[in-house]
């Protein structure tokens, strides 16, 4: 329970400006039920905004992983026969795993 000590001047404000708290938290509950009806309207667009947002994040991390372990990049050649050749493979997990200096790349063909 709360009891509030109102002085004449206080009672003059409630009777010239009204109840304030209760109108700013009739505005903000306004505000928030706006702002709620206008994601749900957007519901769709958002939710795509964010899956690309999670693709491009980890596309991103792709990038700074190979970056950082100095990958390079694969070179596509057309030919008749379809064959992969990889020259010193390495698997980005097996790397950060095995002690430090142990990992033998590998060639595939």
């Amino acid at each position: 329970t709360e009891v509030f000590y109102k002085t004449s001047l206080m009672r003059e404000l409630d009777t010239s400006i009204g109840d304030i708290h209760g109108f700013i938290c009739d505005t903000e509950r306004m505000i928030v039920t706006t702002l709620e009806e206008d994601i749900l309207d957007h519901e769709f667009d958002l939710r795509r905004t964010f899956d690309a947002i999670a693709e491009l994040d980890c596309i991103l991390c792709f990038a700074a992983c190979a970056d950082d372990l100095k990958f390079t990049r694969p070179n596509v050649v057309h030919q008749k026969e379809r064959c992969i050749q990889i020259k010193n493979g390495r698997h980005p997990l097996q790397e950060v795993i095995v002690d430090n200096g142990t990992y033998v790349p590998n060639d595939t063909s």
